[in-house]
């Protein structure tokens, strides 16, 4: 008995699969424009700086764009939901830190990263995972 079930639960999953022969190949290019800064004499860098600075603080900056729980089809008095979020904006992100390290004193960040941060909504009837940003590095001030 428990091969019969094996077997129909491998023949329902193999047959529910798509046939996959052809992927694109894609070329991808993706950036923080850091001019701006750099224009108005504000280092942003991935590494660290070996001129004479004074630390001012730690960067762990985390931006998650707001979502929404919206009707994507309806079929007669079925709806069918999806969570639709937007997408983080890095420039602003960008200028916003730039702000509060001005407030602050900085005029460099160093150690800079971005990496993707979640949040996942679990303990709800429509569980979700949102996906935003996590910037972070240290604040300086340089004094050559």
């Amino acid at each position: 008995m428990k091969k019969f079930i094996l077997a129909i639960s491998l023949a329902i999953f193999f047959s529910s699969c798509v046939t996959l022969e052809h992927i694109d190949g894609y070329q991808s290019l993706s950036g923080i424009d850091l001019r701006p800064y750099a224009e108005k004499d504000f280092l942003i860098t991935p590494n660290d700086y070996a001129g004479k600075y004074k630390s001012m603080f730690i960067i762990d900056y985390v931006i998650m764009p707001e979502a929404n729980y919206e009707i994507v089809s309806q079929r007669g008095g079925d709806a069918t939901r999806e969570w639709i979020s937007d997408n983080v904006d890095i420039s602003t992100a960008m200028d916003s830190i730039y702000e509060i390290c001005l407030d602050m004193g900085a005029n460099s960040i160093i150690n800079f990263e971005i990496s993707p941060h979640t949040d996942t909504y679990g303990l709800v009837q429509n569980p979700t995972t949102i996906v935003g940003k996590r910037i972070s590095g240290m604040a300086i001030q340089r004094l050559n």
